[in-house]
């Protein structure tokens, strides 16, 4: 039941996400017309994106802090939009600094990241995929006061795998 409502407050905060944004931060502008750039750096498989969304969410959980990492790149063409999202639960007031086992939603606990998708949208087709990395490894570096890079890599649900790092401020 603990995990249901996880699942739920996840799938909120994923909502509030996509509809909030922050109009006061200075951002650059990308080669893409109209697209941000928030000057982050995003690796997925080797390919480089333009970072154009970086959002941080740090709320209380059941029996820790929960963060909610959404992050998304868009290519170099601007026809591609790739995004990485996972949560963590966290011991209450420690720093999300470290390695960390990636596990499935049910299977997470106290210090497990979770609910890790990669997310593919090609822009001009309006076609988007979603898969699930099922299993792996993230290194989070704390880098300063929400400042992060990360380092993962994950087995994919469906086979095969994924290597991702990150670096920005939210």
């Amino acid at each position: 039941m603990k995990n249901l409502l996880n699942l739920f407050l996840l799938l909120g905060l994923i909502s509030l996400c996509v509809s909030c944004g922050d109009d006061e931060e200075e951002e650059q502008m990308s080669d893409c017309a109209g697209v941000l750039n928030n000057g982050g750096e995003l690796e997925i498989d080797g390919e480089d994106f333009n970072l154009t969304v970086a959002q941080l969410l740090i709320t209380e959980g059941f029996e820790g802090d929960n963060y909610l990492f959404q992050i998304a790149g868009l290519s170099d063409d601007c026809s591609e939009l790739t995004s990485l999202s996972f949560s963590a639960e966290i011991t209450t007031n420690s720093d999300f600094d470290g390695t960390y086992d990636i596990v499935g939603f049910f299977d997470a606990g106290l210090n497990d990241v979770t609910t890790v998708n990669v997310t593919n949208t090609n822009v001009t087709s309006q076609q988007q995929s979603l898969i699930e990395v099922t299993s792996g490894t993230m290194t989070v570096s704390k880098l300063a006061d929400r400042e992060y890079e990360v380092e993962m890599t994950g087995t994919l649900a469906g086979g095969g795998s994924v290597d991702v790092s990150f670096e920005s401020e939210f």
